[in-house]
């Protein structure tokens, strides 16, 4: 079982996890509203409200529910940190297992996955609108290395899509 954290605009949190959960890559995902959240964008500290999304999901649909975070989120590169459980009660894992069942949508995004080893983070969402969001490292920019396939970094930094 894994549980993964990421952030969204108020308006856009409720219909993710709905989302999520209707599309069976997550079983159940908490909205905790009223997050405050405080970053660097362009040198600059910002503050944005924002919600926490806690996903709750199996370890075989991981894959997919990364990849639609990053086809459906607001953001071209969302935050997405999973976690993996040490504990679990064993009938709720049952019904995480069978509730998030559903890797039917799986893409080449999923295959993307590294590891904190790799110095990397979730990938493959694709360029949307610059703007601000939380937990921006907008320093990394300069950083830029030739890019890899199925290798290449990614930054924090978050933007929202054309309307």
């Amino acid at each position: 079982m894994k549980v993964v954290l990421s952030t969204a605009p108020l308006e856009a949190a409720e219909m993710l996890a709905q989302r999520l959960v209707g599309e069976r890559v997550a079983a159940c995902v908490n909205v905790v509203r009223g997050v405050a959240s405080v970053y660097r964008w362009k040198g600059a500290v910002e503050r944005s409200d924002e919600a926490l999304l806690v996903i709750k999901t199996s370890d075989s649909a991981l894959g997919a529910l990364v990849a639609a975070i990053a086809r459906i989120h607001p953001y071209s590169v969302p935050e997405i940190v999973a976690l993996d459980v040490v504990r679990v009660n064993a009938k709720y894992l049952d019904w995480v297992d069978s509730a998030a069942s559903g890797a039917r949508f799986l893409s080449e995004t999923s295959k993307e996955i590294v590891s904190a080893d790799d110095e990397g983070s979730e990938r493959g969402a694709s360029p949307r609108r610059d703007s601000r969001s939380s937990c921006m490292e907008g320093t990394m920019a300069a950083k830029k290395k030739p890019a890899k396939k199925a290798a290449k970094k990614s930054t924090a930094k978050k933007t929202k899509k054309k309307k």
